[in-house]
């Protein structure tokens, strides 16, 4: 189970480096980390979690839902603010292009 427990850390370990990633705005630095943290998360089966361990192993799912959930808000945001950066921008192309 200590495999399981290691994959856990790991996993969390990638999502956190994944949201200071995204806060400082290194998009393209992203893709390539969350390949190798989905790689990690699907190698983790706790079907056969030990009861002595269950407690443990739910804290850290627990840490690591948390912080996709962080990540998933964060980019979905951002993501928001670049539609309507770019709707802004096709906006002032179409006016400028009108009055060309």
């Amino acid at each position: 189970m200590a495999t399981q427990l290691t994959l856990l850390a790991q996993a969390i370990v990638a999502t956190e480096e994944l949201l200071v990633l995204a806060q400082a705005e290194k998009w393209e630095e992203l893709t390539p980390l969350n390949q190798s943290r989905q790689q990690v998360i699907q190698q983790i089966n706790l079907s056969d979690t030990p009861a002595k361990l269950a407690p443990r192993v739910q804290k850290e799912m627990n840490r690591l839902i948390a912080l996709n959930e962080q990540l998933t808000t964060y980019c979905a945001e951002k993501r928001s603010e670049a539609m309507v950066a770019l709707g802004k921008m096709n906006q002032s192309h179409k006016v400028k292009k009108a009055y060309s």
